[in-house]
C-alpha cells in the first residue's frame, strides 16, 4: 500500500479517477446507474480523509497465467478514501490491447490477498453486512464495492463508487480488488477471476 500526503497532486489523482464515472464526477449525489435499482452515487461521505487514503499503482496480478485475458499486463491505479459515514473508491486501468476495446467486466473489493495463479486466495467480496453481523445479508451496491468497467478505444477503463460504509483497511478485511471476466449481475456475480489488485 502506498500512502501519500494528499496535497494537490494526490487529490487531483482521486478526482481524475472518479471522473471516469459521470455519476461521480459531479456532486456525488444519487444518480441512478440503471443496473440494479440502487443509486450508484450516494451522498458524499463526511470528513473524507485523503491524507490516509489507500492507494495502489502498478501492474495487476494475473490469476490465471495459463490463459490469455484482456487484463494481462494491465497497469492499475486504485484509491480508497474513507470518511466518518462512508467511503469513496476509484479504479483506473490502462494498457489494454486494441482488440480489447468495448470489453465489459466487473470488479469488486475482496477480503483476501492477490496471489498469482491462485484466484480463490482473494476470498469473497467484502460485504459490510457480513462484516458487521447484520441479517439478512444484502448483496448490492450499498453493502459491497462494485466497479463497472468498459475498455475504451484508447486502451483504458475506469470507474468509481461511493458507498455508505467505511471500507476497512487491507489488514482488516478489504485486501484486494478482483477483476472478473464478465459484467456484474444483480446478484453480484461476474464470472471467473482474471486479475487482482493488491491494496496492502
Amino acid at each position: 500500500m502506498k500512502r501519500h500526503a494528499w496535497a494537490a497532486a494526490g487529490l487531483g489523482a482521486l478526482v481524475s479517477t472518479l471522473a471516469f464515472t459521470p455519476a461521480l464526477a459531479g456532486s456525488g449525489h444519487g444518480e441512478h446507474d440503471g443496473h440494479d435499482g440502487h443509486d450508484r452515487a450516494g451522498h458524499w461521505p463526511q470528513e473524507i480523509d485523503f491524507k490516509d487514503a489507500t492507494r495502489f499503482t502498478g501492474e495487476v496480478t494475473d490469476l490465471d497465467t495459463s490463459t490469455d485475458a484482456p487484463t494481462d499486463g494491465v497497469e492499475a491505479t486504485a484509491i480508497i478514501a474513507r470518511g466518518v459515514d462512508g467511503s469513496i473508491a476509484g479504479l483506473k486501468l490502462r494498457g489494454f490491447e486494441e482488440e480489447a476495446s468495448g470489453t465489459q467486466f466487473g470488479a469488486h473489493v475482496h477480503t483476501g490477498p492477490c496471489v498469482e495463479d491462485e484466484p480463490e486466495t482473494a476470498g469473497p467480496h467484502y460485504n459490510h453486512d457480513v462484516a458487521t453481523g447484520r441479517e439478512p445479508v444484502r448483496v448490492d451496491r450499498s453493502t459491497e464495492v462494485w466497479f463497472d468497467l468498459v475498455v475504451s478505444d484508447g486502451g483504458t477503463a475506469g470507474d468509481g463508487a461511493i458507498v455508505p460504509f467505511v471500507v476497512p483497511e487491507p489488514q482488516d478485511g478489504a485486501a484486494s480488488i478482483v477483476l472478473h471476466e464478465e459484467p456484474t449481475d444483480h446478484d453480484g456475480e461476474a464470472g471467473g477471476r482474471s486479475a487482482c489488485i493488491p491494496l496492502d
